[in-house]
């Protein structure tokens, strides 16, 4: 399967362009959230 998404409300939530992401996969569920590669102050 192939999921696009884009729209106003991604950047709303604070991702931008060329972010890289996590993606969670559940029963019945996906999260997508912000990867963080260790170099930043999170």
């Amino acid at each position: 399967p192939w999921l696009n998404v884009r729209g106003l409300w991604l950047e709303e939530a604070g991702f931008n362009v060329g972010d890289p992401i996590d993606i969670i996969v559940g029963k019945g569920k996906l999260i997508i959230k912000k990867a963080y590669d260790g170099n930043s102050s999170h």
